[in-house]
């Protein structure tokens, strides 16, 4: 009894002599006879029995080939009859297409087909012009290429089909009419004045008739940010409030007439984010109406 109790203990000291930690997938096991934490098989970790597995480090990916690449060589060609024109093809290289990325195996028909454009499909932005001062490139237009060998654009078909006159509007005039309204001309004959609140208010025509129209307004209608006058001492001008003229003539605001109309003393902060008496109202007008819906939901 007592060999085989022996024979059992060997057997299992040999089988735990036997064991070996298993590192998992990524790590492998270190050499030598590396040692636990601690004397129990809970202490046996990644780190104490294996080392990671160094992760190869991949290939650099080389950068796509983009026409960009070929910018230059290719518009150098282009000028002696070959690149895009390359076979009498009636094609330039485009500016336009400098990210297109070109296929593999980056051959020139992949060049030409990621980089070139027909000269039919050209727009203002392809042709190195300029439009006359006072007017507006617009490069999206279509401009497409003419002549005997359909790839030239005269000066003059380039501002046909590309330049274009700005809108007018009441900015166009401000400078010019708020000088004639010093020299009480302009607007002020009309008791009026140029209204530079309307500087983006489209105006028909530089006829004067259009800017009157357009860009004018009754001194009786002006507002207090209509006039360069000051508030005294310790007031604030409110801009928004109205400010009609109190001369005799009906052109005219008085100090004593602006202070009265735009100017406030200073908000308490103890009142700051008080409600006026018609925004009061009309609030509760509408907490009234909702508590009625809440009470209908209820009943």
């Amino acid at each position: 009894m007592a060999l085989l109790v022996r024979a059992a203990l060997l057997l299992t000291w040999a089988t735990v002599a036997a064991g070996q930690y298993d590192c998992p997938s990524g790590w492998t096991a270190k050499s030598g006879s590396p040692s636990c934490l601690g004397s129990t098989d809970a202490s046996c970790t990644n780190a104490a029995c294996c080392n990671p597995t160094p992760t190869p480090t991949p290939a650099p990916t080389p950068a796509p080939e983009t026409c960009a690449t070929h910018q230059a060589t290719w518009l150098l060609a282009q000028a002696l009859g070959g690149g895009c024109r390359d076979g009498g093809a009636i094609k330039f290289f485009d500016n336009g297409k400098l990210a297109n990325t070109i296929a593999s195996p980056f051959g020139n028909p992949e060049i030409t087909a990621a980089c070139c454009t027909l000269f039919a499909d050209a727009t203002c932005f392809d042709w190195p012009r300029l439009c006359p001062l006072g007017t507006t490139r617009q490069n999206a237009n279509s401009a497409p290429g003419g002549g005997g060998d359909g790839m030239a654009l005269s000066q003059t078909g380039f501002e046909t089909a590309c330049c274009t006159q700005p809108p007018l509007t009441c900015a166009t005039f401000q400078v010019a009419w708020l000088v004639a309204q010093a020299l009480q001309q302009g607007c002020h004959p009309d008791d009026k004045f140029f209204d530079t609140k309307l500087s983006s208010t489209s105006v028909s025509s530089n006829s004067d008739a259009d800017v009157k129209a357009a860009c004018c307004t009754p001194f009786a209608d002006a507002l207090c940010s209509d006039w360069v006058i000051a508030c005294n001492f310790g007031f604030y001008p409110v801009g928004t409030s109205s400010a009609p003229a109190d001369s005799s003539d009906g052109t005219d605001l008085s100090q004593t007439g602006y202070q009265a109309a735009c100017c406030r003393e200073p908000l308490a902060c103890a009142n700051y984010g008080e409600m006026n008496s018609a925004f009061r109202g009309a609030a509760s007008i509408i907490v009234a109406a909702t508590g009625a819906i809440l009470a209908m939901m209820r009943a």
